[in-house]
């Protein structure tokens, strides 16, 4: 495991210098929106919750990890999802994935990867490591 985590995470300050330089990249955040809310997001990151990543490979949350949903994706949150990824993240793009602490955009990166996306990364470190390099986080409110 820690030769793919070496492979597929990147430091905070790598993923937004390249957020502010390339219009070919993505910060998706994989929290909870009850994550969100309370300790904020960056400006730019996109919200997908875990589940909805891997739904979107087909596999059912693992009903220990803190992000499990009892409910199943609707139908219409599976399509935003790759419409979303279809209008924004074509493979050449950079898909900067991040969770509280590095654990869950790591799973978020590896389904990327497996569906042919070669530049799915995880923010080592996650959110926590975003704000101890002083960038920018904003507040969220539910809605």
């Amino acid at each position: 495991m820690s030769d793919v985590r070496h492979e597929l995470e990147i430091s905070p300050q790598h993923a937004a210098s390249v957020l502010a330089a390339r219009a070919a990249a993505a910060l998706i955040d994989v929290r909870t929106a009850e994550e969100r809310e309370l300790f904020g997001a960056p400006p730019e990151a996109v919200h997908w919750p875990l589940a909805v990543v891997q739904r979107f490979r087909g596999e059912a949350p693992n009903p220990e990890c803190e992000t499990f949903s009892a409910r199943d994706l609707t139908p219409e949150e599976r399509f935003e999802f790759v419409r979303w990824l279809l209008g924004h993240a074509v493979k050449q793009s950079e898909l900067f994935f991040f969770c509280a602490r590095g654990n869950r955009s790591l799973v978020a990166a590896h389904v990327l990867r497996d569906f042919g996306y070669p530049h799915a990364y995880s923010v080592a470190g996650g959110m926590q490591a975003w704000e101890e390099a002083g960038l920018p986080v904003e507040a969220v409110t539910a809605g």
